[in-house]
């Protein structure tokens, strides 16, 4: 059983279905609905979650992908991100400067026609970093939105399935 924070994108909410699938897996998932426009520290909200609950897995997709990736970062704890805007400035949010040094395990699903957070932008951002520990899944077909197949399917790679 994972202890999983997770972290939904911008102008979005926690999916139950998604939280529900994790919970049926056997984890234990806390998941706050942030107004990323008004809440600018959203970051350190999420943080102070991982702290006080011993959280040890991120899931995060968009702009909560992009948060999951840095409070991975700080903390050393693995994620699975969904078309995470990580080449992507997001004006007025808080998230602290900080090189990838730890370099937790990540998994990282890429839609390759998402017309949002431009997948290949992405990947050459992915593909800078010194880390090893990085499984990258370009996916066909695959716009923004994430379906229950490919959640399903990349949390089962991410080892977050039944067990």
């Amino acid at each position: 059983m994972k202890k999983i924070l997770y972290v939904h994108g911008l102008d979005s909410y926690p999916h139950e279905q998604r939280l529900e699938w994790l919970r049926s897996a056997g984890h234990r998932v806390w998941a706050l609905h942030l107004n990323y426009r008004e809440q600018a520290d959203a970051f350190f909200l999420l943080e102070k979650v991982i702290v006080s609950e011993g959280i040890d897995f991120v899931v995060g997709s968009s702009l909560g992908g992009r948060l999951g990736f840095w409070l991975g970062e700080k903390h050393g704890i693995p994620g699975l991100l969904f078309n995470p805007a990580l080449a992507m400035e997001i004006p007025g949010l808080q998230v602290p400067v900080m090189e990838p040094t730890r370099c937790p395990a990540r998994w990282i699903v890429l839609g390759e026609t998402d017309e949002v957070v431009d997948p290949h932008a992405s990947w050459a951002w992915l593909r800078q970093l010194p880390c090893n520990r990085l499984s990258v899944a370009m996916i066909q077909g695959l716009g923004h939105q994430i379906d229950a197949a490919t959640y399903e399917q990349s949390c089962r790679w991410a080892g977050l399935g039944r067990f």
